[in-house]
């Protein structure tokens, strides 16, 4: 069985959508969803006031465990550890809370379904938004490519689940562009990589994967199950979907720069524990049914005392 998400946007403005449980990996690869469910709300509210150094309190890994973090932030952080984090990292960076999430049914419930941080838009006169306007516009009717960020910056998304007060992190995705005149050789980001998550499951050009099994053993480029783990894991968060059958998935992808293609332009960075954000899905799930079956069962006894009786 397969979770299937698919984030339709870019990093900065996420849309996730739950398509249900389809039967095969391959009814999920090709967009299948057989089974629609209730849209979910999503909170909008801030988020904590930000302490730096930022205090974690959730249970560091197991001994032994695979690295599972991008500059701290990993799976089964809440989600204002994982806020407070990014803005440590960078204080030049916005956070905001997603505006959509995961379609299922919340029962009236509004959860945090994760946050994206961006650098902050800078303060511009009516006149600077009136060109930039046009800027924009002109680029669009002239198909001319304009680069998402710019040298320096970096972006994160944060995938977040749980009912309200218990959301926990189930994805982290950081895109980082290298300042202008300070690109690091390929070959740097790379051994960086290894060394922080160890011998990759496999590389295949640009892409870098370190792939492990719900029993936290890691895949080798001839495991069956390699190609269906890597497919539901992207750098970016526009390819994220989960398995029960697939463990931790770290992918990574080194994108060159284009008048030097020996250097590094950015690093795009994404990490998930596909089974535990399954099983975590499916926990929110029956714990919104249940706080529902016992809201309505205790509206009936109040109603048993107070409500008015029929006249007939």
């Amino acid at each position: 069985m397969t979770r299937r998400f698919a984030l339709t946007a870019s990093l900065i403005a996420i849309s996730v959508a739950f398509a249900g449980c389809t039967k095969t990996p391959a009814d999920a690869a090709d967009g299948a969803s057989p089974g629609a469910a209730a849209s979910g709300g999503a909170e909008t509210a801030k988020v904590a006031p930000v302490h730096c150094p930022a205090k974690v309190r959730t249970a560091a890994r197991p001994a032994g465990a695979p690295v599972d973090d991008v500059v701290g932030v990993r799976p089964g952080l809440t989600y204002d550890e994982a806020a407070n984090l990014v803005q440590c990292e960078d204080r030049t960076l916005a956070v905001e809370p997603t505006t959509t999430g995961f379609q299922i049914e919340t029962y009236g419930q509004r959860l945090r379904q994760g946050f994206n941080a961006k650098p902050k838009a800078p303060e511009m006169s009516s006149q600077e938004i009136l060109k930039k306007m046009q800027d924009d516009a002109m680029a669009r009717g002239s198909n001319r490519l304009v680069d998402p960020m710019k040298p320096g910056e970096q972006t994160f998304y944060v995938s977040t689940i749980g009912p309200p007060g218990q959301d926990r992190v189930i994805g982290v995705w950081r895109e980082q562009w290298f300042a202008e005149g300070r690109n690091p050789p390929l070959a740097t980001v790379t051994d960086a990589l290894a060394k922080k998550y160890g011998t990759p499951s496999l590389q295949d050009g640009e892409f870098v994967y370190w792939l492990f099994d719900p029993m936290g053993r890691q895949m080798g480029r001839d495991a069956p199950a390699l190609n269906g783990c890597r497919g539901k894991i992207g750098s970016t968060s526009n390819n994220f979907s989960l398995s029960p059958d697939c463990g931790l998935s770290v992918a990574a992808r080194i994108v060159p720069l284009k008048t030097n293609p020996d250097l590094a332009r950015s690093l795009e960075l994404g990490i998930a524990d596909q089974a535990k954000g399954y099983a975590a899905i499916e926990q929110t799930e029956k714990a919104l049914a249940a706080a529902d079956v016992q809201r309505r069962a205790g509206e009936v006894k109040r109603a048993n005392q107070t409500a008015d009786a029929p006249k007939l």
